[in-house]
């Protein structure tokens, strides 16, 4: 019995001291920085936006989403009510753009989803997902859509109201540039 005992602590210890990463789970974490929004304006009331936001991975990772809210805030913005149009969504990282899926991508192995992504409109908001492997790096995507109806037409103005940074994140985000072209 004692054999038994001595023999167990003996395979524990040489698990531990070989590979410790396969016998106690592994701390993930995350940061976002720094993120660049950049928004243009264009002559029929659309606007094109483009966002960068560079994650540092500590941990392996395969998936990033966002949401995107149609509807604006009415306490800041209470002249809209029509919920903003968005379409043409494009994930890419350096020279590469991910290809658009269905939702149903989800139930394929990892290495099939890679550099893929979808987007599911409900119904105050969108939600993009995108799928990658990374681990222990730093890599940056860019969000690019179009918002159709950006500009909200009052009597004697026109008005754009767009959050930069929505509030659904589970983390925070710092390092923030936004530019707004007309």
């Amino acid at each position: 019995m004692i054999k038994r005992i001595f023999f167990f602590f003996f395979v524990l210890l040489v698990l531990v001291f070989i590979n410790p990463k396969y016998v106690f789970a592994q701390d993930k974490s995350y940061t976002v920085s720094p993120v660049n929004i950049n928004l243009e304006v264009l002559p029929d009331g659309s606007m094109e936006v483009s966002e960068v936001r560079t994650f540092s991975f500590n941990g392996s990772f395969s998936f990033a989403y966002q949401y995107i809210n149609k509807e604006s805030s009415r306490g800041v913005d209470p002249g809209r009510t029509d919920p903003y149009i968005l379409d043409n969504f494009e994930i890419c990282e350096k020279d590469v753009c991910y290809k658009k899926t269905a939702v149903a991508s989800e139930s394929l192995a990892p290495t099939q989803r890679k550099n893929s992504f979808y987007v599911t409109e409900e119904s105050t908001r969108h939600y993009i997902k995108w799928f990658y492997q990374a681990e222990d790096e730093s890599r940056s995507f860019t969000l690019r859509y179009r918002v159709k109806n950006t500009v909200t037409l009052h009597k004697d103005i026109a008005e754009i109201y767009w959050k930069l940074v929505g509030d659904d994140w589970d983390i925070g985000q710092s390092a923030i540039s936004g530019k707004l072209i007309l």
